[in-house]
């Protein structure tokens, strides 16, 4: 292992382009482990930082999708809003308004209206 690390530690190098690798020693064993303990920290924390910016990224790009999906076909934002299990909405209350009233629909033959009239 201790042989393999000058050879991890360039690897890192590679990846983060402010890091240089730093000179060690292997004796004594509680400032090698101390060494050790600060490069797995380094690595680590590279890793929580790459994984949330492409959560962040992945967000953005659906959520852009979405977007784009609602703003070109109102279909196609339905689809793709829905699980891939089940393809239906269905909805057994409906508030709507009309000339500035509120009305809570509850029968399903006037919600299936209500949702032709809205889209």
């Amino acid at each position: 292992m201790i042989a393999a690390l000058p050879s991890h530690l360039e690897n890192l190098a590679s990846l983060l382009p402010d890091y240089s690798v730093p000179s060690y020693s292997t004796t004594p064993t509680s400032v090698f482990k101390s060494f050790l303990r600060s490069q797995k920290n380094l690595v680590s924390a590279f890793l929580s930082t790459k994984f949330a910016q492409h959560l962040t990224d992945s967000v953005e790009y659906y959520t852009a999708l979405r977007d784009e999906h609602f703003l070109n076909s109102l279909s196609t934002f339905i689809n793709s809003a829905l699980s891939v299990e089940k393809h239906s909405i269905v909805l057994d209350r409906v508030l709507v308004v009309l000339d500035s009233t509120p009305t809570l629909l509850t029968d399903p033959s006037d919600i299936k209206q209500a949702a032709i009239t809205h889209f």
